[in-house]
């Protein structure tokens, strides 16, 4: 399962695409997990380990995003500050690119609900100092992350997230339509 490459380690597969984590990653999570701001270590641990998943968790959005669109994920990779989703098929529109540049958004803001209603459902579970202070920092993290990826800025996904909305217009379609009609 576990493999070597360039800079990256293999970690798992995700509908049979392999997933990469950067060294630098893996070095970050060890230095949070030794010398975390926490007392706790422990907290340090689950803090490391919330990250990484924050990352790789974005970048299966955008892999559910792939597959949605009809093209195949090729590997997801996580690296210290970012991710990267390899996807290839069909001649790929700009259409496509926009849609999957949101995918990683809808995966974060999604996870953060599912923490934030835990949060609400339970409330017992903040007395629990590890569990209630790992949920908040799903919830906050996962916002941010989202938030500040929407940027329209390049590098980010709001550079071709937002152009879903001019591409809808001059297709004339929908969102409803895109839906429905995924593979196109």
């Amino acid at each position: 399962m576990f493999g070597f490459q360039d800079g990256v380690v293999r970690v798992a597969r995700f509908d049979g695409a392999p997933i990469f984590v950067g060294w630098s990653t893996l070095v970050l999570a060890l230095v949070l997990a030794v010398f975390g701001p926490f007392t706790a270590h422990l907290m340090d641990v689950v803090t490391a380990c919330l990250y990484v998943a924050i990352v790789l968790l974005h970048e299966i959005g955008h892999a559910v995003f792939v597959r949605w669109r009809g093209l195949t994920v090729v590997a997801l990779e996580v690296h210290l500050v970012h991710g990267r989703c390899v996807y290839e098929g069909r001649e790929i529109t700009a259409l496509d690119h926009a849609v999957i540049a949101w995918g990683g958004v809808v995966a974060q803001l999604g996870a953060a609900a599912v923490a934030a209603a835990i949060l609400v459902a339970v409330p017992w579970v903040m007395a629990l100092p590890v569990v209630g202070t790992a949920l908040l920092f799903a919830v906050s993290t996962n916002v941010m992350v989202a938030l500040f990826n929407l940027l329209p800025v390049p590098g980010l996904d709001g550079a071709v997230a937002w152009t879903l909305f001019r591409e809808l217009d001059r297709r004339g379609e929908t969102l409803g339509r895109i839906y429905r009609n995924r593979r196109r």
